[in-house]
């Protein structure tokens, strides 16, 4: 067991393994504390274009690493015993069939924190021995990885696919070509407010298909609004009127 300095009581590292609910507390402040966050992205460049098109592809893990000490000042502190802790919650646990799943913080916790992450320890410098030849002081580069459980259920898919717009490209003719049905030009075209007409060289961005078939198309303009539906409205009454004005009996030729 060892007693954190009076400096460092209230900024000292923290370690709990969730498998066994055991806690590993710093001695000292974690030094060279870091932590890694990010995403990857692709770039692609056309000709005569200044900036690149960016397209995200997967986020990256967050990772924290710091650097920690263990100095036994009084003959209770064993250096060994919590070194060798360390050592196992690093390493493959054979009934877990995986390392153990540990949560880090630092401090108040409000920066420095992982809630669940794996160990690698690493640079493990141990100091001279004691008059007796035992460990006093040890340094060690703690590495954590963030941890997600594996699970069938996909989360969140974001748009994958993006369309350099050619000459005479539309909406619907987009659609057809990417989903097989031009009525969803629609919903593409809604996407795109600031580009009511597709002119050469826009990127448009083209939603998975699975985010397509939950999109419900709908009239917006404000003549049409009401004009849909079960619901009896003014606008519902003149359209089926306008349309049975219009309905009639056409015979059509085709001459070769």
């Amino acid at each position: 067991m060892f007693i954190p300095s009076v400096t460092d009581y209230l900024r000292v590292w923290n370690l709990i393994n969730y498998d066994t609910l055991e806690t590993i507390t710093g001695q000292f402040h974690a030094e060279e504390l870091t932590q890694n966050v990010g995403s990857a992205y692709s770039e692609k460049f056309a000709l005569n274009r200044e900036h690149p098109v960016v397209q995200f592809l997967h986020g990256e893990v967050e990772t924290v690493s710091f650097r920690g000490r263990f100095h036994a000042t009084t003959f209770v502190e064993d250096v060994v015993e919590i070194l060798e802790k360390l050592k196992s919650w690093a390493k493959r646990d054979d009934d877990l069939e995986r390392p153990p799943v540990l949560g880090f913080w630092a401090g108040d916790s409000l920066s420095a924190y992982l809630v669940e992450c794996t160990m690698r320890l690493s640079n493990i410098v141990y100091d001279r021995p004691t008059f007796l030849g035992g460990l006093r002081h040890v340094t060690f580069t703690v590495g954590l990885r963030e941890y997600k459980s594996y699970s069938l259920e996909a989360g969140a898919v974001g748009n994958t696919r993006y369309h350099r717009a050619r000459e005479f490209d539309y909406y619907e003719s987009l659609a057809q070509l990417e989903y097989g049905d031009a009525l969803v030009g629609d919903v593409v075209r809604k996407l795109h407010p600031s580009k009511p007409n597709i002119q050469v060289g826009d990127v448009i961005t083209l939603p998975t298909a699975s985010t397509i078939r939950k999109t419900k198309t709908e009239p917006t303009s404000i003549p049409l609004e009401t004009g849909f539906g079960r619901k009896d409205t003014p606008q519902r009454a003149l359209r089926l009127h306008m349309l049975e004005q219009r309905n009639r009996t056409k015979v059509s030729f085709v001459v070769k």
